[in-house]
């Protein structure tokens, strides 16, 4: 997996946006997902799997909403 092997290759416009820093998303190949993770050392800790369509502040800052 790609995140797996090159985690620091994710946006980090999210982590500015949401005021998250060391967020990173990488939007899936051929699928409309961004997955969302903090940069870790030794592992990868998935936040959220949002579709690319929906509010992504509102699905990143709220609870309650479901990503996929």
């Amino acid at each position: 997996m790609f995140i797996g092997d090159y985690p620091g290759a994710g946006s980090l416009r999210y982590a500015y946006e949401l005021n998250l820093p060391g967020l990173r998303a990488h939007r899936v190949n051929d699928y409309p997902y961004l997955v969302f993770y903090p940069e870790c050392e030794d592992r990868i800790d998935v936040w959220r799997v949002l579709h690319a369509h929906n509010d992504i502040l509102l699905g990143m800052s709220d609870p309650n909403v479901e990503g996929v």
